[in-house]
């Protein structure tokens, strides 16, 4: 019987269904049961058997490769791999796979969803009414607005999709963009200075490469359109979150909607602390019990082929 370590937590719990089918081919499953990211030291002794590891955001450098000597696969449970060094799996002979289209529809779903809930004040209006204050700002329709995507993979394509009904205008900046989704979609291909000089709305979609690493920093965010919004469920190092806050305090951003943060989890007392302007959620946007049973059987349909 071959062995699949699970770093995600509560790995069945998620994915019962395709547990199942795992187990009906012959494979045990190590699961993450500690309620935590996984334990290095703590669970070495299960790595030393492992086949197969099914990643979650945990780093897997070469030292961490070098602690399960029969591994032959490494499956990240999601789409972004920039947790995993590929050369040195490479160099291993260990395979890197990912699930592409898993949590498509639920990270769109929640950046639409943060959206709304920064144009129309959603936690703050929430917050005042459960306390008794009669709180009725001004707020503001999201239809004839100008969508701004910084990447247009299948994440702000399925979100371009959910909008064709919704009276906005949409454009996007992609280095190798898709052009027949464009046109299919309404969306106007263009330059990255035009989606953030233009757009009342900017989505951020993009992996986190060298390239984009800290790529929406004090001069490139200082381009986008004077009260404009920001969105950011990609990860969270693509941003600096100081520049950000600084030109959300001088008035030149209106807010911001965030998934991701440099720092995961945020500390106690952090620099987003009292900002109605910013609507913060825990890394949690693909984290829906449709797009966990899909990831699951996509994660067990990699590790069947091996």
């Amino acid at each position: 019987m071959r062995t699949v370590v699970s770093c995600v937590d509560r790995f069945e719990n998620l994915c019962k269904e395709a547990v199942s089918i795992l187990r009906d081919n012959g494979w045990e499953l190590v699961d993450n049961l500690s309620g935590y990211p996984y334990d290095f030291n703590r669970y070495a002794p299960f790595l030393q058997k492992a086949a197969v590891v099914v990643a979650g955001v945990e780093e897997w450098t070469s030292e961490r490769m070098d602690m399960a000597p029969q591994l032959k696969m490494i499956v990240r449970f999601g789409t972004g791999i920039d947790n995993i060094d590929s050369a040195a799996a490479a160099a291993r002979g260990i395979a890197v796979r990912r699930v592409l289209d898993g949590n498509t529809n639920a990270v769109a779903e929640q950046a639409i969803a943060l959206m709304y809930a920064l144009l129309k004040k959603v936690p703050k209006l929430d917050q005042e009414t459960k306390t008794g204050h009669w709180y009725r700002p001004m707020c503001t329709e999201l239809s004839g607005k100008q969508i701004g995507f910084l990447g247009f993979g299948k994440i702000p394509r399925k979100i371009a999709y959910k909008l064709q009904t919704s009276d906005v205008r949409m454009v996007a900046y992609d280095i190798a963009p898709d052009e027949s989704a464009a046109k299919e979609l309404q969306v106007q291909l263009t330059s990255l200075e035009q989606v953030l000089k233009e757009s009342d709305i900017v989505s951020v979609h993009l992996p986190l490469t060298i390239q984009t690493e800290m790529m929406l920093n004090a001069r490139t965010l200082s381009l986008m359109k004077p009260g404009a919004y920001l969105i950011n469920t990609a990860r969270g190092r693509i941003l600096d979150q100081s520049a950000l806050i600084a030109l959300i305090r001088n008035g030149h951003i209106a807010g911001a909607g965030l998934d991701v943060f440099f720092e995961q989890p945020i500390a106690v007392g952090s620099e987003f602390t009292g900002m109605d302007a910013v609507v913060c959620s825990p890394y949690i946007s693909s984290r829906t019990y449709e797009s966990m049973a899909r990831t699951g059987f996509e994660v067990v349909r990699h590790i069947l082929s091996l």
